[in-house]
């Protein structure tokens, strides 16, 4: 059993992968390509599911080929993986799945999150578990060895920000509003215009940004607005 790195490989006709994997893993049972899988204390790999409370902490890992009980190959440790036969939604949750086979998807994780969906058809598997809360609260430092990934919504017509989104690129040739989310302290969001459409951007009701009702963004210019008071915006 091997730890390889590369930069893109292919399984299967239709499925590449890149990033860090294991070659020569032996399957202590039968197998299918892409299911979800833990590596067990004897270094076989077994098929992962939600029911297996003891093995959900294991190293986790996602098989590249399909194998027979006792053949060796490959499992992805963490990278990107690009199926044209998936359907998923960009920005979900990867979750381990609640019964044997290939991962699961929510907005927000109801199983062990293993990763991030990047586009329908294109996830970030993490086989170190990844890190996804959902109205949480972390108390204490917290040491960060990656990077964090953040909604990114495109809109084209008047849009009104979800308390979910991170960033809003603005992508339209007429002027038109985005309004802010109720203001709730501590919440970061960035607006960016990439067309020649103006952008005027609004906060909720009365609440205000810079002291004013609303901000003009112009082609290439952006705005990133942090609440630090009740019904309070400012521009950071």
């Amino acid at each position: 059993m091997r730890i390889l790195t590369t930069e893109k490989d292919s399984v299967l006709s239709h499925t590449t992968f890149s990033g860090i994997f294991i070659e020569d893993l032996e399957a202590g049972e039968g197998i299918t390509a892409l299911d979800v899988c833990y590596i067990e204390t004897d270094e076989l790999a077994y098929q992962l599911d939600t029911s297996l409370t003891t093995k959900i902490n294991l190293i986790t890992v996602m098989a590249l080929e399909t194998l027979t009980t006792g053949q060796s190959g490959r499992f992805l440790l963490k990278g990107t993986i690009e199926d044209s036969g998936w359907s998923y939604t960009a920005g979900n949750d990867l979750l381990v799945p609640s019964g044997a086979g290939e991962a699961e998807e929510a907005p927000t994780p109801t199983a062990k999150p293993i990763g991030k969906v990047l586009a329908a058809t294109k996830v970030l598997f993490d086989s170190g578990g990844y890190l996804s809360l959902a109205g949480g609260t972390i108390t204490g430092d917290l040491t960060l060895q990656g990077s964090f990934i953040e909604n990114v919504v495109i809109v084209t017509d008047t849009y009104q920000i979800l308390a979910t989104d991170s960033t809003v690129i603005c992508n339209k040739t007429t002027a038109f509003t985005v309004t802010l989310p109720t203001a709730v302290v501590g919440k970061k969001i960035t607006i960016k215009n990439i067309n020649t459409g103006l952008v005027t951007l609004e906060g909720s009701g009365a609440d205000t940004i810079d002291g004013e009702l609303n901000q003009t963004i112009n082609q290439w210019d952006a705005i990133k607005v942090q609440c630090y008071a009740a019904n309070s915006w400012i521009i950071i």
